[in-house]
């Protein structure tokens, strides 16, 4: 590998397309490059659970051997780029073990439908990326790259470390309180959780039927906007919506507290507030929201689904293996078991209230600006931040994005601002992402 192509590592995946498209650069190369980076990084940052490099590089050869032998210049949308899949997601060729040694040895059989449709896409699945314990609060060991004292969130750690550390330029996660938008926060990079079903879920570990959804991690919005047309399967449109704006002053944005806006520490209420104006300032429109009572109560409503249900997916492993789980995940279990069926149905019964009635809500709103976190990523591996900035958008199943807006006067480390859309308005809020994102967006450079 040539010194020029040694840092292709740092390339976003819209970036390395193009060059493999023009023959720049190859996919072996590409590959390679990032290899070597994990090679130079990962006994630091600890953010993959299974590697298989033979593999990926044989799987580079093959489609470096078919690019030559095309006779046009067609190609996937994901040819040749590497990305990590969190390890909650079955994979027929690697492991899959869902932050457990319950599971250390297991191979699933088939893949999950969203590897089907990444590697149908010509990704190259480098490996599978650290989750907290069966993706709940249990962490993996996986630190932050930009102060390895300091957690990269959870539970979709691995994958958020791993795109921030420039190991691969994507990464999948999932999200059933805020495992994609704090670790995204936490790390300085970009993270989308999508309209719930907006992606495949077959094939991803059940934590709760009611929340789980599959999202997203990359160091560009068109990063994101690339990865969605692949795992929305609308490969036609992808191109297009990837390179798609809307204009800045078409947008119509909503300061949008919540009940949790308390909590935040005074450098996220300063990231979020100057970010509204840096937007006005540029032409948008911003103006303030603020939600019913009942909202507030959906936070709470999460917490109780949240738990009911990942006692009633995973308390059989409690009694089975009561040496091999964690005491969070038995304290997670035993809360989800004193749920009663009246209040477990009452919090469902309010989750799809308000969910009917949040496109009124937002009214004219394209897009509601909130924060991600309640501050900076948190000293400590021990723990994966709070995700109450998270819970109420994950039970309206609307899609999410964060990008960092700031960075803590105190710890230098990354704010995310999160901005939040209708549900199944996915392709025109990316798009309105990215222009916002390009406009008053900052990127670590590590």
């Amino acid at each position: 590998m040539s010194q020029s192509h040694s840092a292709s590592y740092r390339l976003s995946a819209s970036e390395a397309s193009q060059k493999i498209a023009s023959g720049e650069l190859t996919c072996l190369e590409l590959v390679e490059s990032c290899l070597e980076r994990i090679h130079e990084r990962e006994d630091a940052i600890g953010a993959w659970a299974t590697l298989d490099a033979v593999a990926a590089i044989r799987k580079a050869k093959e489609l470096d051997r078919l690019r030559l032998e095309r006779s046009d210049d067609s190609r996937l949308p994901l040819e040749g780029i590497p990305i990590g899949v969190k390890d909650v997601i079955d994979t027929k060729a690697l492991a899959t073990q869902y932050g457990s040694s319950i599971y250390r040895d297991h191979v699933p059989q088939v893949d999950a439908a969203c590897v089907e449709r990444l590697a149908a896409a010509g990704a190259i699945i480098l490996g599978k990326t650290v989750t907290a314990e069966f993706a709940t609060y249990q962490p993996g060991g996986t630190a932050n790259p930009l102060d390895i004292r300091r957690t990269p969130g959870g539970s979709s750690s691995g994958s958020a470390a791993a795109v921030a550390d420039f190991h691969v330029p994507l990464a999948v996660g999932t999200q059933t309180a805020g495992s994609v938008i704090r670790p995204a926060s936490f790390c300085g990079i970009m993270g989308f959780k999508p309209t719930r079903d907006r992606y495949p879920v077959a094939g991803m570990m059940a934590t709760s039927k009611s929340l789980d959804t599959l999202g997203t991690f990359a160091r560009t919005s068109s990063d994101l906007a690339l990865l969605d047309g692949v795992l929305n399967n609308d490969a036609q449109a992808f191109t297009a919506q990837q390179e798609g704006t809307v204009p800045l002053h078409d947008l119509r944005l909503a300061l949008c507290k919540t009940a949790a806006w308390p909590q935040a520490s005074k450098s996220v209420h300063a990231a979020v507030n100057r970010c509204c104006e840096a937007l006005r300032e540029r032409g948008a429109k911003v103006d303030e929201i603020s939600l019913p009572q009942e909202y507030a109560a959906l936070v709470e409503a999460h917490k109780l689904i949240h738990v009911r249900e990942a006692a009633s997916e995973l308390g059989e492993l409690r009694r089975i293996h009561p040496d091999k789980v964690s005491s969070k995940l038995r304290d997670l279990i035993e809360e989800g078991d004193q749920v009663s069926d009246a209040d477990y149905r009452e919090a469902t019964r309010l989750q799809r209230s308000c969910a009917r009635e949040f496109a009124g809500i937002m009214g004219d709103a394209d897009l509601l600006i909130t924060p991600a976190t309640i501050g900076p990523a948190p000293h400590g591996l021990d723990s994966t931040g709070d995700p109450i900035f998270c819970r109420l958008w994950t039970a309206l199943g609307v899609p999410c994005f964060t990008f960092t807006a700031a960075f803590d006067g105190e710890s230098g480390m990354p704010l995310g601002v999160q901005l939040v859309g209708g549900a199944h308005t996915d392709q025109h809020f990316l798009q309105a992402c990215r222009t916002i994102e390009q406009q008053i967006g900052l990127n670590h450079d590590k």
